[in-house]
């Protein structure tokens, strides 16, 4: 019998997509989902931290600012000029808010809470601090101030391009590494096990590999190997003995039939 027996009952293998490819393909996959996950918690976490610092330092700015003038104008007051007749508080607002990045607007108000001046940007306000004007006791107007928390929360572009960047690399790195390392070893072992399945004789697995499910298949081809070419010995000794005492030669043609490659008494011999 042909030591390619194996081959007559094992389906024929379509060869699959190179699983050095596909591995490093599902290892950028994984890499990408994974590291774009962690990004984007990142970037929250960032984001959420960074827009609380900037509304407390916004804050602290417009207390600040509060109350530093309030007590400039209060000195003017307690001079003798009206709070609506203190020359140049429009553009000394104008001044203070250009000056303040984290501020929306500033404010003057009267005694009774009536607006005297504003001035004030295109940013949103987030809280308001007030400072009275205190002259000998009593509240003479009020300096009212608007926080803009977002304009000292910004420049987050750079940790988003940052982040971007690293997921990608790193998604590439771990791919290309997949597919050159236990990728390579993968396919090798898948193309022996294939030629093993068509009757090649496949290699030893190498030493320390029996906890490897495609080393013990690759030793069980071996073994399998091994046991059908004693088979066919056996059985070509039995048919070398049959052949022996075949006198008549009724069952060379049988014989012929289960091992055609055994050679005859009759021919040749």
């Amino acid at each position: 019998m042909p030591t390619d027996s194996i081959a007559t009952v094992a389906p024929v293998l379509q060869p699959p997509p190179q699983l050095a490819r596909s591995l490093g393909l599902l290892a950028l996959c994984l890499t990408l989902a994974i590291g774009t996950a962690s990004a984007l918690w990142s970037l929250h976490q960032l984001r959420t931290t960074t827009e609380r610092e900037a509304r407390t330092d916004a804050q602290a700015m417009a207390q600040s600012v509060a109350h530093t003038l309030a007590q400039q104008i209060g000195r003017a007051v307690r001079v003798g000029i009206p709070l609506a007749d203190i020359p140049g508080v429009p553009a000394y607002l104008q001044r203070t808010l250009e000056q303040a990045p984290g501020l929306a607007f500033i404010a003057l108000h009267t005694e009774d809470d009536t607006l005297l001046h504003t001035t004030s940007t295109s940013r949103s306000a987030n809280d308001l601090v007030r400072a009275p004007i205190q002259v000998q006791g009593r509240t003479a107007g009020t300096v009212v101030v608007g926080t803009a928390a977002a304009a000292l929360a910004q420049g987050l572009a750079w940790a988003q391009a940052l982040c971007a960047l690293v997921v990608l690399g790193l998604g590439l790195l771990g791919g290309w590494l997949a597919a050159r390392g236990p990728g390579q070893r993968l396919e090798h072992q898948r193309q022996q096990l294939q030629a093993g399945l068509h009757g090649t004789p496949p290699p030893e697995p190498p030493p320390g590999a029996s906890d490897d499910g495609v080393a013990q298949a690759l030793q069980a081809l071996a073994d399998g190997h091994q046991q059908a070419q004693a088979h066919d010995a056996a059985v070509a000794a039995y048919a070398q003995e049959l052949l022996a005492v075949d006198f008549d030669q009724r069952l060379q043609a049988h014989i012929a039939r289960i091992v055609p490659d055994h050679p005859h008494p009759g021919k040749g011999a």
